[in-house]
Protein backbone atom coordinates (compact mmCIF):
# COMPACT_ATOMS: atom_id res chain seq x y z
CA UNK A 1 0.00 0.00 0.00
CA UNK A 2 2.81 2.25 0.79
CA UNK A 3 4.24 1.45 -2.79
CA UNK A 4 1.06 2.83 -4.37
CA UNK A 5 0.73 5.88 -2.29
CA UNK A 6 4.39 6.76 -3.33
CA UNK A 7 3.48 5.67 -6.79
CA UNK A 8 0.50 8.09 -7.17
CA UNK A 9 2.54 10.96 -5.57
CA UNK A 10 4.74 10.86 -7.77
CA UNK A 11 2.13 10.91 -10.52
CA UNK A 12 0.44 13.57 -9.38
CA UNK A 13 3.75 15.69 -8.86
CA UNK A 14 4.82 14.43 -12.50
CA UNK A 15 1.36 15.58 -13.86
CA UNK A 16 2.00 19.33 -11.69
CA UNK A 17 4.72 19.92 -13.63
CA UNK A 18 3.54 18.64 -17.05
CA UNK A 19 0.95 21.60 -16.47
CA UNK A 20 2.83 24.31 -15.62
CA UNK A 21 5.16 23.46 -18.46
CA UNK A 22 3.03 22.54 -21.30
CA UNK A 23 0.74 25.81 -20.44
CA UNK A 24 3.70 28.79 -19.80
CA UNK A 25 5.31 27.22 -23.04
CA UNK A 26 2.17 27.30 -25.23
CA UNK A 27 2.10 31.15 -23.73
CA UNK A 28 5.07 31.96 -24.18
CA UNK A 29 4.82 30.57 -27.86
CA UNK A 30 1.45 32.46 -28.50
CA UNK A 31 3.59 35.97 -27.28
CA UNK A 32 6.72 35.22 -29.12
CA UNK A 33 4.03 34.51 -32.49
CA UNK A 34 2.05 37.53 -31.42
CA UNK A 35 5.19 39.76 -31.55
CA UNK A 36 6.90 38.51 -34.74
CA UNK A 37 3.73 38.95 -36.53
CA UNK A 38 3.79 42.70 -35.80
CA UNK A 39 7.15 43.11 -37.38
CA UNK A 40 6.43 40.55 -40.43
CA UNK A 41 5.33 42.26 -43.88
CA UNK A 42 1.71 40.62 -44.06
CA UNK A 43 1.38 38.00 -47.01
CA UNK A 44 -0.65 34.88 -47.45
CA UNK A 45 2.81 32.50 -46.97
CA UNK A 46 2.88 34.76 -43.77
CA UNK A 47 -0.68 34.25 -42.44
CA UNK A 48 -0.55 30.64 -43.15
CA UNK A 49 2.56 30.11 -41.08
CA UNK A 50 0.91 32.58 -38.49
CA UNK A 51 -1.75 29.66 -38.36
CA UNK A 52 0.03 26.91 -38.42
CA UNK A 53 2.24 28.55 -35.52
CA UNK A 54 -0.34 29.88 -33.45
CA UNK A 55 -2.65 26.87 -33.06
CA UNK A 56 0.23 24.79 -32.73
CA UNK A 57 0.79 26.47 -29.27
CA UNK A 58 -2.52 26.82 -28.47
CA UNK A 59 -2.59 22.72 -28.65
CA UNK A 60 0.33 22.44 -26.39
CA UNK A 61 -1.60 25.10 -24.02
CA UNK A 62 -4.12 22.94 -23.83
CA UNK A 63 -2.51 19.74 -22.90
CA UNK A 64 -1.28 21.82 -19.75
CA UNK A 65 -4.78 22.50 -19.19
CA UNK A 66 -5.98 18.91 -19.35
CA UNK A 67 -3.75 18.63 -17.02
CA UNK A 68 -4.91 21.05 -14.49
CA UNK A 69 -8.43 19.98 -14.95
CA UNK A 70 -6.91 16.54 -13.81
CA UNK A 71 -8.27 14.67 -17.40
CA UNK A 72 -4.92 12.71 -17.55
CA UNK A 73 -5.97 10.37 -19.73
CA UNK A 74 -6.64 12.80 -22.70
CA UNK A 75 -3.60 15.02 -21.25
CA UNK A 76 -0.97 12.32 -21.40
CA UNK A 77 -2.51 10.98 -24.78
CA UNK A 78 -2.34 14.85 -26.68
CA UNK A 79 1.03 15.93 -24.47
CA UNK A 80 2.49 12.60 -26.15
CA UNK A 81 1.59 14.03 -29.31
CA UNK A 82 2.50 17.75 -28.77
CA UNK A 83 6.12 16.32 -27.76
CA UNK A 84 6.79 13.99 -30.55
CA UNK A 85 6.27 17.46 -32.89
CA UNK A 86 9.22 18.31 -31.17
CA UNK A 87 11.78 15.89 -31.19
CA UNK A 88 13.33 15.56 -34.56
CA UNK A 89 13.64 19.62 -36.01
CA UNK A 90 15.46 19.36 -39.75
CA UNK A 91 16.57 21.33 -42.74
CA UNK A 92 17.03 18.96 -45.64
CA UNK A 93 16.88 20.14 -49.20
CA UNK A 94 15.58 23.49 -48.86
CA UNK A 95 13.03 22.33 -46.36
CA UNK A 96 13.06 22.68 -42.62
CA UNK A 97 10.68 22.23 -39.71
CA UNK A 98 11.20 23.39 -36.00
CA UNK A 99 9.09 23.12 -33.45
CA UNK A 100 9.74 23.59 -29.74
CA UNK A 101 7.10 24.56 -27.17
CA UNK A 102 9.09 25.62 -23.45
CA UNK A 103 12.56 24.55 -23.06
CA UNK A 104 14.34 23.17 -26.27
CA UNK A 105 17.90 21.83 -25.69
CA UNK A 106 18.62 20.25 -29.70
CA UNK A 107 22.17 18.60 -30.54
CA UNK A 108 22.28 18.62 -34.61
CA UNK A 109 24.20 17.53 -36.69
CA UNK A 110 25.04 19.12 -39.95
CA UNK A 111 25.03 17.31 -43.32
CA UNK A 112 27.76 19.88 -44.88
CA UNK A 113 31.06 18.45 -46.78
CA UNK A 114 32.64 19.34 -43.25
CA UNK A 115 30.27 17.27 -40.81
CA UNK A 116 30.13 19.12 -37.52
CA UNK A 117 26.93 19.22 -34.92
CA UNK A 118 26.02 22.00 -32.86
CA UNK A 119 23.86 22.66 -29.63
CA UNK A 120 21.47 25.02 -29.28
CA UNK A 121 18.77 25.86 -26.30
CA UNK A 122 15.32 27.94 -26.94
CA UNK A 123 12.43 28.65 -25.48
CA UNK A 124 8.99 27.68 -26.97
CA UNK A 125 10.41 28.79 -31.19
CA UNK A 126 8.37 27.81 -34.38
CA UNK A 127 10.24 27.71 -38.10
CA UNK A 128 8.64 25.40 -41.29
CA UNK A 129 9.72 26.32 -44.73
CA UNK A 130 11.81 26.17 -47.80
CA UNK A 131 15.72 27.67 -48.33
CA UNK A 132 18.72 27.14 -49.58
CA UNK A 133 20.05 23.49 -48.48
CA UNK A 134 23.39 25.14 -47.71
CA UNK A 135 22.68 23.88 -43.85
CA UNK A 136 21.50 21.25 -43.89
CA UNK A 137 21.05 19.59 -40.34
CA UNK A 138 19.10 16.37 -38.41
CA UNK A 139 18.84 17.26 -34.33
CA UNK A 140 17.08 15.81 -31.41
CA UNK A 141 15.35 18.14 -28.59
CA UNK A 142 16.27 16.28 -25.34
CA UNK A 143 14.46 17.74 -23.93
CA UNK A 144 11.35 17.00 -26.07
CA UNK A 145 12.06 13.30 -25.81
CA UNK A 146 12.75 13.59 -21.75
CA UNK A 147 9.27 14.82 -21.56
CA UNK A 148 7.92 11.68 -24.03
CA UNK A 149 10.03 9.12 -21.70
CA UNK A 150 8.11 11.27 -18.83
CA UNK A 151 4.76 10.56 -20.48
CA UNK A 152 5.38 7.04 -21.06
CA UNK A 153 6.60 6.14 -17.56
CA UNK A 154 2.99 8.58 -16.69
CA UNK A 155 1.00 5.92 -18.74
CA UNK A 156 2.66 2.98 -17.14
CA UNK A 157 2.45 3.96 -13.81
CA UNK A 158 -1.13 4.14 -14.29
CA UNK A 159 -1.68 1.00 -16.12
CA UNK A 160 0.83 -0.86 -12.89
CA UNK A 161 -0.75 0.80 -10.41
CA UNK A 162 -4.11 1.74 -11.57
CA UNK A 163 -3.95 5.50 -11.29
CA UNK A 164 -7.33 6.82 -12.45
CA UNK A 165 -6.81 8.80 -15.20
Amino acid sequence: MKNKNAATKSFHVLAGFMTYYHMIGGLIGLLITFLLLRKLPISPETWTLFIIQTLLFCFTFYCGYAFMNKDYRRAVNLSLYANLLQIVPFAIGGIGYNFVSGLGATLSYMLQETAATEMAFSISAFSIGTGNNENDFIGLNFVALLVVIALFTMHAENKKQNIKL
